[in-house]
C-alpha cells in the first residue's frame, strides 16, 4: 500500500503518468500487473482525482522468465564450446555473429564482421564460389539447408579451416528468403 501511495503522490507531484509493476495475491494465483496512474487537474492546476488501469502481464512476465533462462542456457554452452553462430538478414543485408565467431578467428569483436560484404572478403579467394553458389541455391529455392568447407582469414593473415552449417529460417509473404 506505501508503494502504491508513493506513486499517486508522484503522479500529482510531477503532473504526469506514472507507470510500474506489481505482483499480487488473488484467489486466482498471483498475477504481475502494469499499472499506470495519471492526475486529472483542473484549470488552476490543481489534482482532483487519479485514474488507473491496470493490465495483466503475468504471461509476458514468464515468458520473459522463461526466453532469459533459455539464453543464458545457450549462451554457457556457446561460451564453452567451439561453436560459433551467425545470422544474416537477407531483406535488410543486417549480419549477426556470436563472439566465438570473432574469437576463433582472431577478432576482438562481433562487430568486426559488420555486414555480409566483409564476411565475403574474408573468405579464401578459391573458397568463395562455393560459398556463393551454396547461397546462391538457398535463394533460389534449390535448397533450404546448406554445408561447405571454407578458409577464412584470421587476424594474423592466416586462413583456418571451418565448416559451416546453414538454414533457411524466415520467408516473407511472397515466399522469398528473408533470414
Amino acid at each position: 500500500l506505501s508503494l502504491v501511495l508513493e506513486k499517486y503522490k508522484q503522479a500529482i507531484r510531477e503532473n504526469s503518468i506514472i507507470r510500474w509493476e506489481e505482483v499480487s495475491d488473488y484467489p486466482s494465483g498471483r498475477l504481475i500487473g502494469d499499472v499506470s496512474i495519471a492526475p486529472i487537474v483542473d484549470n488552476n492546476g490543481q489534482c482532483t482525482q487519479l485514474v488507473g488501469s491496470v493490465h495483466d502481464i503475468t504471461e509476458r512476465k514468464q515468458i520473459e522468465i522463461a526466453l532469459k533462462e533459455s539464453n543464458d542456457r545457450l549462451n554457457v554452452i556457446l561460451e564453452n564450446n567451439p561453436i560459433a553462430i551467425w545470422d544474416w538478414n537477407i531483406k535488410t543485408d543486417k549480419w549477426f555473429a556470436t563472439q566465438n565467431y570473432s574469437t576463433m578467428l582472431g577478432y576482438e569483436h562481433e562487430s568486426d564482421y559488420p555486414d555480409r560484404k566483409v564476411w565475403l572478403n574474408r573468405i579464401h579467394p578459391d573458397d568463395r564460389e562455393l560459398v556463393k553458389i551454396k547461397i546462391g541455391n538457398v535463394l533460389n529455392h534449390t535448397d533450404t539447408h546448406y554445408s561447405y568447407d571454407a578458409r577464412m582469414i584470421h587476424a594474423d593473415g592466416s586462413y583456418r579451416w571451418q565448416t559451416v552449417l546453414g538454414k533457411v529460417i524466415e520467408y516473407d509473404e511472397d515466399g522469398n528468403v528473408s533470414h
